[in-house]
């Protein structure tokens, strides 16, 4: 509904800055390490990510999308805060049952939504080919994997490197792809936003 309505820039701009939370949570609640110079890193980062997703000039429709896009992150960093509980409460096992339940719980949750906010007349249906299909199960098997990895690692790593590095290398890898994938022009800006974070 974000990107939709405003800004995509913006809108991966307010969702990548979600690692705040679990950052912050790790840090009150189980005494996580945040040194000097990391806390310098996670600035340069923040820094770095305004630059690589700095909106253009143009009109969007109102600032209404920014409750979803504010939203989206609160829900990313709770996710993270979740994760982070979790392997602290059951640090050598129950992956791949947490990740089963967490799976089933969302294909639930999103037939029922579809179900309920389906409208016939203005639904756009995709071509069902062999694209479209290797395509979803492409996805399916890089969400599982890096919810996975992200469940592991935030039971092993201090939630003020890992949080930063997950959602701040999302932005960046996803800036230098479009260039690579989409043709899409970088501003000198943006390409010092993705070094400046490489170095955060």
């Amino acid at each position: 509904i974000a990107v939709k309505n405003g800004s995509v820039s913006v809108c991966s701009l307010i969702y990548s800055c979600g690692f705040v939370i679990p950052k912050a949570f790790g840090i009150f609640v189980y005494n996580d390490n945040l040194t000097l110079l990391s806390l310098l890193g996670i600035i340069i980062l923040i820094v770095g990510i305004y630059f690589v997703s700095k909106p253009t000039s143009g009109s969007t429709n109102g600032k209404k999308w920014l409750i979803p896009a504010f939203s989206a992150m609160l829900c990313s960093g709770l996710v993270g805060i979740l994760q982070k509980v979790y392997r602290k409460t059951y640090p050598e096992r129950g992956l791949d049952e947490f990740l089963m339940l967490s799976f089933g719980f969302m294909l639930v949750i999103s037939l029922v939504l579809k179900l309920a906010l389906h409208n016939k007349e203005t639904a756009v249906k995709p071509k069902k080919n062999y694209a479209y299909w290797v395509t979803m199960l492409l996805l399916a098997v890089r969400v599982v994997t890096a919810n996975k990895l992200n469940l592991y690692l935030s039971g092993v790593m201090s939630s003020g490197i890992f949080y930063p590095c997950v959602n701040g290398g999302c932005i960046m890898i996803t800036a230098v792809a479009s260039r690579i994938l989409f043709r899409e022009k970088l501003a000198l800006g943006q390409w010092l936003g993705i070094i400046g974070s490489v170095v955060a």
